[in-house]
């Protein structure tokens, strides 16, 4: 038998099998993990060489999984470059805030914001150009908004890029192509900034990650493979990330990428289609119109036609790839159900749908029998409900964020942040969806929908693990699977904690192991630089 590399002893091991909780150790050899049982083979395990780590009031779970995330974007949030600027309640008050913490810039930078949101502004507007002219007349200004689809610009910024003076915010896929010309003429330390980045996602106990393309671009769809493989080959990329390239007419980035990036680190996941906008601009496609249409029967927009996105999804599926799509309207949730539904009874891995913010209950047994898996953002669901009520209405609320019923519908949930729209924490995404409130002053968004802490730890572990056709290495605590491990500092199967929204998230990560080896530890100050 093989001496440990680590042992870890603990109360409380939650194994992500159902509710399987087991108290006793974990052996780790070489990166895997080779026993998960009683303290009775402790001595068979240790050597003089074992790092030992004792839990004694928290718990251990399988390292996170973020089954959604664009880390070079929210990379970039982090590092500073994007001055963020959230919760305010007016354009003006909007351009004072980003004035105020914008320093000297030569005349020419580029100043980068984002976090505007309109919905919340009273009055309920978009913006325009004049307040970022007044305010900023020598510098180009992209300021993105909370949700990362509209992009607003002053007067010179528009010059700039040819963008004509009357259109005042561009949304969605044209919001974004125009971001990343805007990130060619900003420079970038990207590598120094992923890689500080990655450190903020160990400190949430986050092992694995699913980089999900932002444009539709093949050539630049902020997906950085060069740079990750670069912290791969310097021993520094301390987190799994699958990649998910943009899936359009051609596939020569994603075949590139499924022959080269094959590391246990550094993996090509499948391919990102853009369905639908999102409900915040009305670009979300909706079976029935909006509550406040801007316009008669106004039921949103497709980004595609659907036959492109069938005959897009049947090219990708002859190749083995998996497909994942953003559909947050309930028109675009069937479309695309349908669409899944109809691809070859062979496969053998999982498709996706990405958000599902509205669905359409008829649908639920569909997704469940096709092998589709619902990727959705919890946090999401706090941001602002009554922005949602006023587009949507009410008759439609109870169809938001359905986490309890799809459950019941045996559709395997896979939880994400989709960061930078939302911050990584894995903590506040749980506790909002075990509890639909933002903490214990609030009230819950339809209790009816809560989930339990179980099932939202296993949809942040093995559902988003199957969300990366990763489940037979990782998202349990089994023999066998790679040794990618969380410790928790407090016990949140107690009965005090479980449903207790300021509970789970004022709780801390102790220690994130990667490969049996400690990748954030919470007291080692070398491991918790945040910019």
């Amino acid at each position: 038998m093989k001496k440990a590399d680590l042992i870890i002893l603990s109360p409380v091991i939650f194994t992500g099998f159902q509710d399987e909780t087991v108290s006793g150790m974990i052996a780790v050899v070489d990166g895997i993990i080779e026993y998960v049982g009683s303290n009775d083979q402790f001595d068979q395990y240790k050597s003089e060489k074992t790092k030992v780590i004792l839990v004694e009031n928290g718990m251990v779970v399988p390292g996170f999984h973020d089954s959604h995330i664009h880390l070079y974007l929210a990379a970039l949030y982090e590092s500073g470059r994007f001055i963020v600027c959230k919760g305010d309640k007016s354009e003006e008050e909007c351009v004072k805030t980003l004035f105020s913490r914008v320093s000297y810039v030569d005349k020419e930078e580029w100043i980068l914001a984002s976090g505007w949101y309109h919905p919340i502004w009273n009055p309920r507007q978009l913006p325009s150009h004049n307040l970022l002219d007044a305010f900023f007349p020598n510098n180009p200004v992209c300021f993105l908004s909370e949700d990362c689809h509209s992009l607003w610009l002053n007067s010179k910024a528009k010059a700039i890029l040819n963008v004509k003076q009357d259109r005042e915010v561009i949304h969605d896929l044209e919001a974004l192509l125009l971001l990343k010309e805007i990130m060619t003429q900003a420079h970038v330390d990207e590598e120094d900034c992923i890689k500080n980045y990655i450190q903020k996602l160990n400190q949430f106990g986050i092992t694995s990650v699913c980089d999900m393309a932002i444009i539709p671009d093949e050539q630049e769809d902020f997906v950085k493979n060069a740079c990750y493989e670069t912290l791969l080959a310097k021993k520094e990329l301390h987190i799994r990330i699958q990649m998910y390239p943009a899936l359009t007419d051609s596939f020569e980035r994603a075949t590139m990428m499924k022959q080269k990036y094959d590391s246990g680190l550094l993996t090509f996941g499948g391919v990102k289609l853009f369905f639908d906008g999102v409900s915040s601009c009305h670009t979300a496609l909706l079976i029935e119109p909006y509550s406040n249409p801007y316009f008669d029967n106004d039921r949103g927009s497709s980004v595609i036609d659907q036959s492109l996105a069938r005959k897009r999804v049947q090219e990708a599926q002859k190749l083995g790839y998996s497909v994942r799509t953003h559909t947050i309207g309930d028109r675009a949730v069937k479309e695309l159900t349908e669409i899944y539904s109809n691809q070859s009874e062979s496969r053998t891995y999982y498709n996706v749908l990405e958000h599902l913010e509205n669905i359409d209950f008829a649908d639920f047994d569909r997704i469940a029998h096709n092998k589709i898996v619902a990727c959705v953002q919890p946090q999401h669901l706090v941001m602002d409900v009554k922005g949602v009520l006023e587009d949507l209405g009410a008759k439609r609320m109870h169809t938001m964020w359905p986490f309890r019923t799809m459950l019941d519908h045996h559709i395997i949930l896979a939880f994400g942040s989709d960061a930078p729209v939302v911050n990584g924490s894995v903590l506040d995404t749980i506790a909002n969806a075990v509890t639909r409130k933002e903490n214990n002053q609030m009230e819950s968004f339809f209790e009816n929908e809560c989930i339990t802490i179980e099932e939202a730890i296993i949809a942040h572990t093995y559902g988003s693990a199957c969300a990366a056709n990763r489940e037979h290495s990782v998202g349990y605590i089994k023999k066998g699977y790679y040794a990618d491990l969380t410790i928790l500092d407090r016990n949140l199967l107690l009965e005090e904690n479980r449903n207790n929204a300021d509970e789970i998230i004022d709780t801390d990560v102790s220690y994130t192991i990667l490969d049996g080896e400690v990748v954030y530890e919470k007291n080692l100050k070398k491991n918790t630089k945040m910019n």
